[in-house]
């Protein structure tokens, strides 16, 4: 509704939101320095913060970003996952293979 009324192409509040409509605020730049880091010592990180403070946002910017060829990047959001359930998710997603 509000798309047509501002003359809007796009959802600019959709979770769904093109990763090339960005605005690289210093909070922002911030967490994309850490996640780099976290890259280049080849770490595992968490990005806690208010409802809405772009983190989801900002880990698709990072992961988009990353070399597919080199990295694979998941994102987990569900914070009602248990600890194993959480393990699941990630060894599902980075495909991990459990049997031997």
């Amino acid at each position: 509704m509000f798309n047509v009324y501002y003359g809007l192409t796009f959802n600019p509040f959709s979770k769904d939101c093109d990763v090339k409509y960005h605005y690289k605020s210093q909070d922002y730049i911030q967490a994309m320095s850490r996640l780099e880091f976290l890259k280049d010592k080849k770490g595992f990180g968490l990005i806690t913060g208010d409802p809405g403070s772009g983190k989801s946002y900002t880990l698709k910017c990072f992961v988009t970003s990353l070399n597919p060829n080199m990295y694979q990047g998941c994102i987990h959001t569900n914070i009602n996952t248990y600890r194993y359930g959480f393990l699941q998710v990630f060894i599902r997603r980075l495909r991990i293979n459990t049997e031997t």
